[in-house]
C-alpha cells in the first residue's frame, strides 16, 4: 500500500482512504493463518477452541458466529 511506503501505485482506493480516513501503525491478530483468524473473527473464540488452527480445517458447520447471531436478531 502507497500509505505505508509502497513506491508503485497499486492501492489507489485503499491509498484515499487512509488520506482521508484513519491510518493504523499496528496491527494484531490473534492468528498469523487466514483460514483460523477468520473463524477466530468469526466466532469470538481462539482457533484451539474452534479446531480451526490451520486453513485446510473448516469452521464446524454448527459454530455459534455472529452471521448466526445476527439472523437470529433478524438482521
Amino acid at each position: 500500500m502507497g500509505c505505508y511506503g509502497q513506491k508503485l501505485p497499486v492501492t489507489p482506493n485503499l491509498d484515499q482512504l487512509a488520506k482521508e480516513g484513519a491510518l493504523f501503525s499496528n496491527a494484531y491478530t490473534c492468528q498469523p493463518v487466514c483460514g483460523p483468524a477468520r473463524a477466530c473473527l468469526q466466532t469470538g473464540l481462539y482457533a484451539t477452541q474452534t479446531g480451526c488452527y490451520r486453513n485446510d480445517e473448516p469452521l464446524p458447520l454448527d459454530a455459534d458466529t455472529i452471521a448466526k447471531r445476527f439472523s437470529a436478531a433478524g438482521y
